[in-house]
């Protein structure tokens, strides 16, 4: 897994396999794959503690 911002362009289809984790993505490049329904993230107050 990798953390990119929206501005980042790939090579070999790989923004196509995408998820938005935070903000939008206004650049039209990545795709935005809705995470499945039993997936949980974290609150931001635990990642940043």
């Amino acid at each position: 897994m990798r953390f990119l911002s929206g501005d980042v362009r790939t090579y070999f289809g790989r923004n196509q396999q995408s998820i938005v984790c935070r903000g939008t993505e206004t650049t039209g490049n990545w795709a935005n794959h809705a995470l499945f329904e039993t997936a949980k993230t974290p609150d931001l107050d635990t990642v940043t503690k």
